[in-house]
């Protein structure tokens, strides 16, 4: 029973090693491609009008390339 148990617990974590390693080597934020500034003003805009707290990110192919954080 405990070595099912240390096997299972085993192959989730190499799982989740697996998991990480594809996230920080395929999805990387630090590759942004800019938005149009009169873009950007616009959502700052409807973002401030419209009084909401919290995070916009806008994605394209996977990538980030807006965050706006209020």
């Amino acid at each position: 029973m405990k070595k099912k148990i240390t096997v299972g617990l085993f192959v989730a974590y190499i799982l989740f090693c697996g998991f990480l390693f594809i996230k920080t080597r395929f999805i990387t934020p630090n590759q942004q491609p800019a938005l149009q500034s009169e873009k950007v003003q616009e959502y700052k805009k409807l973002l401030d009008n419209a009084g909401l707290k919290g995070n916009l990110t806008i994605y394209k192919n996977k990538q980030r390339i807006w965050q706006y954080k209020r």
